[in-house]
C-alpha cells in the first residue's frame, strides 16, 4: 500500500477528533468485520491501481544517483573555504570584502596608562629591541622615528632611537588615507578606569578636570573636535560617525604638556578656533 492509499484508507477508518461515541453504544461484531473488510480491499485496490500508472520513482532515484557528476558540478559541490586577509602585522586576519574594524578585537598584551612613566611595562626611553620584547611582537610600522603597532591602536615615536612620545587611537580613527583603514582596538585604560570611547564627563570622573579646553576644527585623518590639556598629557575628543564626541586619542610625553601641544597635530592637522 502506498502513501494515497494509505491516506484513503485512514480518512475512511478514523473517526475525527470531536467524535465521542456513547459508552453504552455496540456495534455487531460481524457488521464490522464486514466493513473493515470491505474497505481494506477497497484501499489496496487503490493502491494497486496507482502503482502500476506511475514509474518506480526509487528505480529513477538509484539511475540518478549512479550516474556520474558532471566535473563543474563536482567542482561547485565543493566547499569553498573564506578567503582570509591578513592585517597589519600578520596578528589578526578578516574576511576579504569584510571592514576589518568590524569584527576587531583588543589584542594582548593589556598596557596601562601612567601619563609621564609610559604604559604597562613600556617607559620612555625605551628601545626598539624593549618594545618589542615587552609587546611581543615585532613594530607593524617601522621607521627610524616610530615603532607603530595598527591593530593595537598605539604608536611610539622615537628620538635617538629611543621612545620620546606616545600616542594612543580610538578604533574609528583612519591610520591612512582609506577610510577603510582604520586602527585597531586598544587594550587599556588609564588607572582610575578612564578609557578611549568615554564621554567627556565620565572621564573628568576620573581624571579631573583639564587645565585647558581647546576648541579645534578638524581637517586631517582624525575628526577631532577639542584637545583637553593636562600636566603630563593630551586627551583628543573625536566625532564618531554616529555623531557622538567620545575620548579617542591619548598624547604622552614625557616632558609634559608643552611639547605634547607642539606635536599634537602632527597626524592629523587641526585648526584652532
Amino acid at each position: 500500500m502506498n502513501v494515497e492509499g494509505f491516506a484513503v484508507f485512514q480518512r475512511i477508518v478514523v473517526l475525527p477528533k470531536a467524535t465521542v461515541l456513547p459508552t453504552t453504544a455496540k456495534l455487531p461484531k460481524i457488521a464490522l468485520s464486514h466493513r473493515l473488510g470491505g474497505i481494506a480491499l477497497f484501499a489496496l485496490a487503490c493502491a494497486c491501481q496507482r502503482t502500476k500508472s506511475e514509474p518506480d520513482a526509487t528505480a529513477s532515484t538509484a539511475s540518478s544517483v549512479s550516474a556520474k557528476p558532471t566535473a563543474s558540478a563536482a567542482a561547485s559541490a565543493k566547499p569553498q573555504k573564506p578567503e582570509l586577509v591578513p592585517l597589519p602585522g600578520g596578528t589578526v586576519a578578516a574576511l576579504k570584502g569584510v571592514k576589518p574594524h568590524v569584527y576587531q578585537v583588543p589584542l594582548p598584551p593589556t598596557l596601562g596608562i601612567f601619563p609621564g612613566k609610559g604604559v604597562g611595562a613600556i617607559r620612555f626611553g625605551a628601545t626598539v629591541e624593549t618594545i618589542e620584547r615587552l609587546m611581543s611582537n615585532k613594530c607593524e610600522e617601522r621607521t627610524e622615528t616610530l615603532c607603530g603597532y595598527t591593530a593595537r591602536a598605539i604608536d611610539f615615536h622615537l628620538d635617538g632611537g629611543v621612545v620620546d612620545e606616545i600616542r594612543i587611537h580610538g578604533d574609528e580613527r583612519r591610520h591612512s588615507d582609506n577610510p577603510e583603514d582604520t586602527y585597531g582596538i586598544f587594550n587599556g585604560r588609564f588607572e582610575g578606569g578612564a578609557a578611549l570611547g568615554m564621554y567627556a564627563q565620565f572621564v573628568q570622573e576620573s581624571l579631573g578636570k583639564p587645565s585647558k579646553v581647546e576648541k579645534v576644527e578638524s581637517n586631517g585623518r582624525f575628526p577631532t573636535v577639542e584637545r583637553h590639556y593636562y600636566d603630563k598629557f593630551v586627551l583628543e575628543y573625536d566625532t564618531l560617525e554616529n555623531k557622538n564626541v567620545v575620548l579617542a586619542g591619548v598624547v604622552m610625553t614625557k616632558s609634559g604638556t608643552s611639547a605634547s601641544a607642539a606635536k599634537a597635530g602632527k597626524s592629523a592637522p587641526t585648526t584652532t578656533k
